[in-house]
């Protein structure tokens, strides 16, 4: 059994989360070559982290091991253009754990954080991508409840 705990990040954590972040985009890549990152993606993740930690509708969060991060999530709180009634909804980008960790339940907790954040926040919609031959990721998404509701298609380029 894993003994860890998870907390909202702080900026000297991005580092282990830029490295998580690496091998979950690596991981995608070799699925569908689409998310091959780029020599400044890094750069601009790294960034965009720091945006989303200044953030007072975001949440990211970080699964400790002895002070080492094994997980991490990306979470905001995104609004639809006003001519729906529904204008709020929770969105997750990210929920990564690194691969020696995965199958441990700490997606899991992490989750649980996730969702008592957004219900915090009287967030009852939550909304995420899941990479469709990504079958482990849609299935543990699917046990978690949620369901497909679109199907975003694209045009490969041709060769």
């Amino acid at each position: 059994r894993i003994y860890m705990i998870i907390i909202t990040a702080t900026e000297s954590h991005i580092p282990e989360i830029v490295e998580i972040w690496k091998e979950f985009m690596d991981f995608h890549s070799d699925i569908d070559p689409y998310f091959a990152r780029n020599e400044e993606g890094h750069l601009k993740f790294e960034d965009w982290v720091k945006d989303l930690m200044k953030s007072e509708s975001a949440l990211v969060l970080v699964a400790l091991e002895d002070g080492q991060v094994m997980a991490y999530s990306l979470s905001q709180i995104n609004k639809r253009p006003p001519l729906f009634k529904e204008v709020d909804y929770g969105y997750v980008y990210d929920l990564a754990v690194k691969s020696e960790y995965r199958r441990k339940g700490i997606g899991e907790q992490m989750l649980g954080e996730i969702l008592r954040w957004f219900k915090s926040h009287q967030i009852d919609r939550i909304e995420l991508m899941v990479l469709a031959k990504n079958q482990a990721a849609f299935s543990f998404w699917e046990k978690h409840g949620f369901k497909v509701f679109l199907n975003r298609m694209y045009l490969p380029k041709e060769k």
